[in-house]
């Protein structure tokens, strides 16, 4: 079983922006208002075979000190744990200062730590190894691109590229706005948008990410479906954004 499926809501960034005609600091106060912290619960559901097997998740992101911002993304079951966190400014764009990534139990124990150091324009990697790549000023790590991908189409864009921070490597993603859907919450029907991602390698492989267009663009629902046919859904519970509290019925 392949787990790290599961939190492909984890998995790129970097972005192509279009130009604006604002100060560094005009433009970075606008991007704070397009964030709005969040708590957000989800099920992972993952299908292959006869057993599906389902896991409690919790995403979160809060302001930090020294004008920061932190995205997490935990599951926690029986047989096994998975954790993943960044920490990042706001500026041209999000700017990851740090990561860190965990699994146990079932799926084994890995741990990987980033530290990006935009004075040398080096990833520092575990064990302080150097990334063989320069920190170039459009990269992300596999979990902040998810926040990326909100400001972006909370900004009317509908082509969405990123480049993400990837062990010893970069990956680079490709997305697009593909169509509308609604659904049924405590607070009436909630709106979003559909995004594919649209560079995979194997054509039965396929990523959509539905966005709540009237909730700050957050996460609704993440289907995977890998080249096996194997499945991974991660669907909303319920979420407080802002003052906003909801739940998916």
């Amino acid at each position: 079983m392949r787990f790290s499926l599961l939190t492909t809501l984890i998995l790129t960034s970097a972005i192509a922006h279009s130009a604006q005609e604002s100060s560094p600091t005009e433009n970075t106060a606008s991007l704070s208002n397009l964030l709005t912290p969040y708590t957000a619960k989800y099920t992972a559901t993952y299908e292959a075979g006869w057993f599906p097997i389902s896991v409690s998740a919790t995403r979160e992101l809060k302001t930090t000190d020294n004008n920061e911002w932190q995205i997490s993304f935990e599951a926690y079951s029986s047989i096994a744990d998975f954790s993943e966190r960044s920490r990042f400014t706001l500026e041209e764009q999000i700017k990851p200062l740090d990561y860190q990534y965990k699994t146990s139990g079932f799926f084994s124990k890995k741990r990987r730590n980033k530290t990006f150091d935009w004075e040398n324009r080096s990833v520092l990697l575990d064990k302080d190894q150097k990334s063989e790549y320069d920190l170039a000023d459009n990269i992300l790590d596999n979990i902040s691109y998810q926040e990326q991908m909100r400001i972006d189409l909370a900004q009317g864009m509908n082509q969405l590229s990123y480049e993400v921070a990837y062990k010893e490597r970069i990956r680079e993603y490709t997305f697009e706005v593909v169509g509308k859907q609604t659904f049924d919450s405590s607070i009436g029907q909630v709106n979003t948008i559909k995004v594919a991602q649209t560079n995979h390698r194997n054509k039965k492989e396929k990523t959509h990410i539905w966005f709540a267009k009237d909730h700050h663009f957050l996460i609704i629902k993440l289907l995977i479906v890998d080249r096996h046919g194997d499945k991974n859904t991660i669907l909303l519970e319920n979420a407080q954004l802002g003052d906003t509290a909801f739940s998916l019925k």
